[in-house]
């Protein structure tokens, strides 16, 4: 049985915005069966050499299945959906599709909401500091232009680059 490294107990402003969600979304939505071991990152779990063995960079979520090691939220949601023969079409083009997404979600979409989220947690979340982070050039507009035009099922969910 696969087991799920995920949060079991973090700092307050970060419970049900942890990226391990992701995979427990893919594990419960595919039906694959997993144990959860849940790391107390307030104690320090995550910093242990015993854990930085199956985590290089001491993050979660992390997955074990039978000694095979996957790290990073969208590898391991592609992982399951590909080991659970569910969630990918079978297609090419709507396999890439669906990795475009993982990308998106995790390169252009999240850098907005993680510099909002930081400011709304730590502090100088003032309505400048959160409009100028979430239309950065780099990830704010693009990510907020391409989920909207995604929610409408505009042209750009079928052809990415298409600018009508």
């Amino acid at each position: 049985m696969i087991t799920l490294y995920g949060f079991g107990n973090i700092f307050e402003g970060g419970r049900g915005e942890t990226k391990d969600l992701r995979a427990q979304w893919a594990f419960e939505e595919t039906g694959l069966p997993y144990r959860f071991h849940a790391l107390d990152q307030t104690r320090g779990e995550l910093e242990t050499e015993a854990y930085e063995r199956i985590s290089p960079f001491r993050q979660a979520p992390v997955i074990d299945d039978d000694g095979f090691i996957v790290a990073e939220s969208a590898a391991v949601v592609l992982y399951v959906a590909e080991k659970a023969g569910k969630l990918v079409p079978s297609d090419v083009q709507g396999r890439t599709r669906v990795m475009q997404w993982c990308f998106a979600a995790t390169s252009t979409v999240e850098p907005a909401l993680q510099c909002m989220d930081v400011l709304e947690i730590f502090g100088g979340a003032d309505r400048t500091s959160v409009r100028r982070c979430a239309s950065s050039p780099t990830d704010g507009s693009a990510a907020s232009t391409a989920v909207s035009r995604a929610a409408r099922g505009s042209p750009a969910t079928t052809s990415p680059w298409r600018t009508s």
